[in-house]
């Protein structure tokens, strides 16, 4: 039921992308913004965002990576990872009080992740690798502060929708004797630590 609502929904997020394109065209531009986002200490990008007080677009970019050695010389297990994403959205705003708004919109993204997984098996290594394609929509509810004129600080959540293709390469074992490939596609929605965002950003 819902891999069957779900492109339905994405189809009324383009919509909805276009009919606010047409909006803001139509309005004129007060100030730009350029930030960096930080989701996590190995999750961080770039921000840019266009448009009037209440209305604006967001255009984004982010990286990740980690790396983990576990184990002693014998039995070491090292695991990788490393991501690039980027997402085109909008956003609308609302003042609370006095420098803090109130800010709500959506964004559609898409990033490429890969992971790599090498055991000490018997003396030799074991090398596993996976490629994870995903694509989605998130909401953005966040807060704005703004410090002066020139710089803003802000905190977005964003639970998203997305949907995951994803290719391992699965290692000869004992029992495969021949090193296979495997692909996995997979719908999730809610929440995670990455879709946590801080922002700090230069208006001009």
């Amino acid at each position: 039921m819902l891999t069957h609502l779900i492109p339905i929904a994405m189809k009324k997020i383009l919509i909805t992308l276009s009919l606010f394109a047409i909006t803001l065209g139509s309005m004129a531009q007060k100030h730009k913004e350029v930030g960096i986002n930080f989701s996590s200490m190995d999750n961080f990008g770039l921000s840019y965002k266009t448009g009037g007080e209440r209305a604006m677009w967001r255009f984004s970019t982010f990286v990740d990576g980690t790396a983990l050695t576990t184990g002693t010389d014998a039995d070491k297990i090292v695991q990788g990872a490393s991501g690039l994403g980027a997402a085109i959205g909008f956003e609308f705003n609302r003042p609370l009080s006095g420098d803090l708004s109130f800010r709500w919109g959506s964004d559609l993204f898409a990033n490429t992740t890969r992971e790599t997984r090498t055991t000490m098996v018997n003396s030799r290594n074991v090398k596993e690798a996976s490629i994870r394609n995903q694509r989605g929509f998130n909401l953005v509810l966040g807060l704005n502060y703004l410090m002066n004129e020139k710089f803003v600080l802000g905190f977005e959540v964003l639970p998203s929708v997305t949907y995951t293709i994803a290719k391992e390469k699965v290692p000869a074992t004992l029992g495969n004797q021949q090193e296979t490939n495997e692909l996995f596609t997979a719908w999730s929605y809610g929440l995670n630590t990455n879709w946590l965002r801080l922002t700090a950003a230069f208006r001009f």
